[in-house]
């Protein structure tokens, strides 16, 4: 190639380079003060912050549930009892927020959370001023709150529950009140405040969540977090006119969104970095054409192995661990056995597994050394990480002899 030609090609690259670094740069500083979202309520999410496990939790217990990946309109919500909105991403508005106030009012169950993008429960019957109140106050991960003394209907079997936030419920004041609405009922009340709340419209309610993360992946299986959102789930049901309890996925980003090309062409026509890239694009495609060089020689593509079948059974199963499906349906039933048969024997809650078994013994007349290792053996199995389908069979067996010696009187042995 003549020295021309080489220093004309190092040119237009040169070129190229400069205005690649160029839209990078206009791109960081345009992004540079925006955080990213870091909470994603989804049930197709196994990451901690998901609520796969939730949802995995209700079809397990036979409650119809289903994912809705398409616009709130009457035709998707007709057959909708409860409908769970998490933090969504994407704003509740235009034709979505009409159907949503008419399905509520016509009797309708809506459980959601308070956001920048979901501000409308309060304004689905006038008057439109804000009759929910936040009190955000951050704490350390992992700090277990207790159900408040008193009426109290979602502490049903809760004994200690963990959030990630101490966030309250705090109602407006009466003053700010221009009409008289239904009163705000305090569902759930621990020691932080009242975290779940609910408010009548028309023939249906909305419950607000001060905080969903008792439902994440993360935390449904810690302390009774998984008997709250039953408790949850079945208050919904009970005023609902339907059975079925839907999760939103449309507003957390998943489904096909209306106007996706029209978003990505306004980009490219409307912003800055938008012109840039087009006319980068430009660029090289005019000085590609004009030289009519091919910058290498030319390669085969090479022929891609197609995956097999394993890999998604790989892909599935790592799921089903991730989400800790046995171990959390295995230690409900631990902790709701641990119970029975403490009211059984006349023992509190909260007794030691040594004095149950010492009870137990003096009731079956077997050796309380066995109820003994089989309560430390269930222990063992919920301090793991993970618990196989065999281990928790065969622990859950022992724990039905178990129960069979204390409520049907049967002679162990027989």
């Amino acid at each position: 190639m003549p020295e021309r030609s080489r220093k004309t090609d190092l040119a237009i690259l040169a070129g190229l380079a400069l205005l690649s670094a160029l839209v990078i740069f206009l791109v960081a500083a345009r992004g540079a003060g925006e955080q990213p979202e870091s909470v994603v309520r989804s049930t197709f999410s196994s990451m901690p912050h998901g609520t796969m496990a939730c949802y995995e939790l209700f079809r397990r217990l036979g409650v119809p549930a289903r994912r809705l990946s398409k616009p709130l309109d009457p035709e998707n919500l007709a057959n909708a009892g409860v409908l769970f909105i998490l933090d969504p991403l994407k704003n509740v508005e235009g034709d979505d927020f009409e159907h949503l106030g008419r399905w509520v009012r016509g009797g309708g169950v809506l459980v959601c959370t308070k956001t920048k993008s979901l501000q409308f429960f309060h304004q689905i019957e006038p008057p439109s001023h804000d009759l929910w109140r936040l009190r955000h106050v951050v704490v350390s991960e992992g700090d277990p709150t207790y159900p408040a003394p008193g009426e109290n209907p979602l502490a049903t079997d809760v004994s200690a529950v963990v959030f990630d936030t101490r966030t309250q419920i705090k109602p407006a004041e009466a003053s700010k009140i221009v009409e008289v609405l239904p009163p705000i009922e305090r569902l759930f009340t621990d020691t932080a405040g009242c975290r779940v709340a609910r408010r009548s419209v028309g023939k249906g309610s909305v419950i607000l969540l001060a905080d969903a993360s008792f439902l994440s992946n993360r935390s449904i299986g810690r302390e009774d977090n998984a008997v709250l959102a039953m408790n949850l789930l079945a208050t919904a049901q009970a005023q609902a006119k339907r059975n079925g309890v839907v999760f939103d996925e449309y507003h957390l980003g998943f489904g096909s969104h209306p106007g996706a090309w029209g978003t990505m062409l306004g980009i490219l026509t409307r912003t800055g970095p938008g012109w840039a890239v087009l006319s980068l694009t430009a660029a090289g495609l005019l000085a590609v054409i004009s030289k009519g060089r091919q910058f290498g020689s030319r390669i085969t593509p090479e022929r891609r192995r197609r995956r097999s079948k394993l890999e998604f059974v790989h892909a599935v199963a790592a799921t089903c661990r991730t989400a800790g499906a046995h171990r959390l349906a295995f230690g409900m039933i631990f902790r709701w056995f641990r119970r029975r048969v403490a009211a059984r024997l006349g023992l509190p809650p909260s007794a030691a597994d040594e004095m149950i078994a010492v009870r137990l013994a003096r009731y079956t007349g077997r050796s309380g050394d066995h109820y003994t290792d089989v309560f430390a053996r269930c222990r063992e199995a919920l301090a793991a990480p993970a618990i196989s389908a065999r281990t928790a069979s065969a622990l859950l067996t022992e724990l039905a002899e178990i129960e069979s010696e204390a409520f049907d009187g049967n002679q162990p042995g027989k």
